[in-house]
């Protein structure tokens, strides 16, 4: 687990597994991945809920069915008052996200110190409420904002988002070496957008390369690929209309569930067996 923690957050207090989703860049699928595998985690009796704390792109929020311009509630506390988080209508995952607070397209041009208690804020004084699960929805890269999260909150763990594009996978084999230099278990690889499926003829194209690169990576550097996660419209128009594809498509059901047991297994839960009926 990551060190340096400052136990006195109060919003973490009650958070069994916090876990980090992030990419090496922009664009390969994150924030598709957080949601779909959060409601997965949900569908399976757990209580969870999301930190979006890529502050400069909030899109958790709007994926989630959860409104913007939004004023939080506050829930008081023995030294304090914390956030309240927003609540997803459609899975009841636990939501806090900048995209709640301010108008779409509103830019948030903030220097890194304020970036950096934004982002402690949205970890630390929200009542995240008797979680089986926070999973962060991280911003790409290795910014310095990977290490306010790594000082705010005890991660148990991170899992890295990729296409099979050489320079997608060049960009996230620095996540994983970010997450080692943290002492952060590295959970494993979503290999998404594996495969372009034509929704006509139902031929496979692997449009971003093969996935040679992240295998022979996975073999030489001991990692797992968690999830191989296809190409298709529906991931993209569920998450537009902000009720993720894992609520109404039982293939994509199915591959989110077993990215979410694979997940279960190397975490507390699954090293417990605290997976409720």
């Amino acid at each position: 687990m990551s060190e340096n923690v400052n136990m006195s957050n109060r919003g973490l207090d009650h958070v069994k597994n916090i876990i980090s989703i992030v990419s090496g860049k922009g664009g390969v699928g994150k924030s598709s991945i957080t949601t779909n595998l959060a409601v997965s985690l949900a569908q399976r009796g757990l209580k969870v809920g999301i930190a979006d704390v890529d502050i400069n792109g909030p899109s958790v929020a709007a994926m989630m069915s959860i409104p913007s311009d939004q004023a939080a509630a506050g829930v008081e506390v023995e030294d304090g008052l914390l956030l309240s988080p927003f609540t997803s209508p459609h899975s009841g995952v636990a939501v806090a996200s900048m995209g709640s607070f301010v108008q779409p397209g509103t830019p948030l041009m903030w220097r890194g110190p304020m970036l950096g208690s934004a982002t402690k804020q949205l970890l630390t004084q929200v009542a995240w409420d008797d979680l089986d699960y926070l999973l962060l929805d991280s911003p790409p890269g290795t910014s310095d904002i990977m290490m306010v999260v790594n000082d705010s909150a005890q991660l148990n763990g991170g899992i890295v988002v990729t296409t099979p594009q050489r320079v997608a996978w060049d960009d996230a084999s620095r996540s994983i070496e970010m997450l080692r230099q943290l002492k952060v278990p590295v959970l494993g690889v979503v290999d998404n957008m594996a495969s372009f499926e034509c929704p006509k003829c139902g031929h496979n194209e692997d449009i971003f390369g093969d996935s040679s690169l992240i295998e022979q990576a996975a073999s030489e550097e001991d990692f797992d690929i968690l999830a191989k996660i296809p190409l298709i419209r529906q991931i993209r128009d569920a998450g537009d209309a902000g009720k993720p594809v894992v609520l109404s498509d039982k293939r994509m059901q199915e591959l989110f569930g077993e990215l979410a047991e694979r997940v279960i297994e190397r975490t507390n839960l699954g090293l417990l067996g605290v997976l409720r009926d």
